[in-house]
């Protein structure tokens, strides 16, 4: 028989919050009403209740100096805390959860680590993390977690919650009331204290601090599935791209509506540039696209675009920008840069405070592809870089300057990032898909320094499931690499100015088989990797991987 005096956690009646009980009384910590043990209700670990409350303890970070609620709220919080400690593990509802590190330091010969035992980390209640959403960062190294859990109920329901991991104890400081089994495919963006995500047609706001709801709104429809642009926030404002092309905005504090809109089309993108978001529209003849500039605040349009440039020899219509058509926006807002035509391709620059083209210039057909939907385009305050098949080509932005910087008959060329002059770009054989190399280039001249062989097959940003993603970061260009036939994980870090590599880190992927990388993210010491289901910390100071939660 289950002792009396054992914590137990329900739902409060009132507000919905767990609460943790003792014997056969308890109090709800938020808005302090009392329960008692409903007669005949049997204790039911890694399950939910018909109403989907969770019924397992969620561990709760408990600051110094924060505002105390009486002696009950603090006799619920040190239960939590006692159930926390008690031995259960984060990610899948396992007997123990351990943390993996290697053992090589950067620069030394590469080894392979296998994961061992190093410290028992506490758990997501019953259930099981399953996808990387976001990092917040911290005061010291590394960041916080925020993931997606599933839980599986014992009569065959599942849901998912969403729960902020301690970047340095790897501890779940809190957990979000259920949500749906479709959570995952809305999206999610975090603020400086709120945390905002989409569930079906629901968007909800927690509080960063300890995951309480701090508002919920039903929008008309759900947002695009995967889309995750499609929930921006700036200034006071929240907005949500809905499936039918509306546009909702609530105030960030309180949820309460502040305007809404219906677009024509349900664009692909929303960019956010500065306090302003980008809608793209078929334009009043439907033969280009209509940019308008709403303002996050009232949204009114505060600038209206209509790109279009002289019209080719024998065409009657002047060119204009089609769907794909590549629309990028300088780092401080002030300038966006395009490249569209059919018969008759060209680029221009436009001064977004002014509305007025800066400068345009044709541009060669063999130069940009047929369709952008299958082609590359990198900017950067000097150039932006394009790709065509094996034209490798950039425009200068202050003058619209057009140099080719490569034109290799058996590589296809991809730009992928550029530092201090160097352009880092991705070059495929096309005698053979599977080979890959990464050339480090002149960004004015085009003039090949180096190059590095990989040993993986496909590029993360090309797949959503790859072997392989490479960063510019303080420490080099890291490259990481899965290697799915030896269930083996390699880091390496190039100086990305001469390709010499700085240290290189191998390590094994314990119990996983033929594993595929899902998705990367980046901070300045740390990358965030999710390998199948399992996400990794990787230090990218030493290759090492610092901790590994399934």
């Amino acid at each position: 028989m289950p002792d009396s005096h054992e914590a137990e956690v329900f739902s409060c009646p009132s507000c919905g919050s767990a609460i943790a009980m003792e014997g056969e009384r308890g109090a709800c910590v938020y808005c302090g009403a009392a329960i008692e043990r409903p007669s005949g209700v049997a204790r039911m670990l890694g399950a939910s209740s018909p109403g989907g409350s969770l019924t397992k303890p969620i561990p709760r970070a408990v600051r110094a100096g924060a505002p105390q609620r009486g002696a009950s709220a603090r006799l619920v919080v040190a239960l939590v805390l006692i159930a926390a400690l008690a031995g259960f593990g984060v990610g899948r509802a396992l007997p123990s959860r351990t943390v993996a590190a290697p053992t090589a330091g950067p620069g030394a010969a590469p080894t392979i680590a296998p994961s061992s035992p190093q410290a028992e980390v506490a758990p997501i209640s019953a259930g099981s993390v399953s996808d990387l959403a976001a990092v917040l960062p911290r005061d010291g190294p590394g960041g916080d977690l925020i993931v997606y859990a599933y839980h599986s109920g014992s009569n065959g329901s599942s849901f998912y919650t969403v729960a902020r991991i301690d970047g340095q104890t790897r501890a779940a400081r809190w957990q979000s009331p259920a949500l749906s089994k479709d959570a995952t495919r809305g999206t999610l963006v975090a603020s400086r204290d709120t945390l905002y995500l989409t569930d079906q047609d629901k968007l909800l706001a927690l509080r960063l601090s300890d995951g309480a709801p701090a508002w919920q709104v039903t929008l008309d429809v759900e947002p695009p599935n995967g889309c995750e642009e499609c929930l921006r926030v700036g200034g006071d404002r929240v907005v949500v791209l809905e499936k039918n092309g509306g546009l909702q905005a609530f105030d960030a504090q309180s949820g309460q509506r502040a305007w809404s809109t219906r677009l024509a089309d349900q664009p692909r993108t929303l960019p956010l540039v500065g306090e302003r978001l980008v809608t793209i529209q078929p334009s009043q003849d439907k033969d280009g696209q209509l940019l308008s500039f709403l303002s996050m605040a009232g949204g009114k349009a505060t600038l209206q675009l209509d790109p279009h440039c002289p019209r080719a020899q024998g065409s009657t219509d002047d060119e204009r920008p089609e769907p794909y058509s590549p629309f990028l926006f300088s780092a401080d807002g002030s300038a966006m840069y395009t490249i569209y035509g059919f018969f008759k391709q060209c680029a221009q620059a436009w001064d977004l405070a002014t509305g007025k083209v800066r400068w345009q210039v044709p541009i060669d057909d063999r130069l940009a592809p047929g369709s952008w939907s299958q082609g590359s385009a990198l900017l950067t305050e000097q150039a932006l870089f394009a790709g065509n098949g094996q034209l490798l080509w950039s425009i200068d932005t202050a003058d619209g300057k057009v140099r080719i910087l490569d034109d290799d008959k058996e590589y296809n060329l991809t730009p992928l990032a550029e530092r201090s002059g160097m352009l880092i770009a991705l070059a495929s054989p096309n005698w053979d898909s599977q080979r890959q190399i990464l050339w480090g280039l002149d960004a004015k001249t085009g003039e090949r320094h180096w190059q590095y062989k990989l040993q993986g097959h496909t590029w993360l940003g090309q797949s959503s499931s790859g072997d392989w993603e490479a960063q510019l970061t303080p420490k080099g260009l890291v490259v990481l690499q899965v290697l799915r036939d030896e269930a083996r994980l390699v880091v390496e870090t190039l100086d990305p100015r001469t390709g010499t590599s700085a240290g290189r880190q191998e390590s094994e992927l314990t119990d996983m088989h033929m594993p595929g990388l899902r998705r990367s993210l980046w901070g300045e010491d740390t990358a965030w990797l999710e390998i199948d289901s399992d996400i990794f910390a990787v230090d990218l100071a030493s290759g090492k991987i610092m901790y590994h939660l399934e």
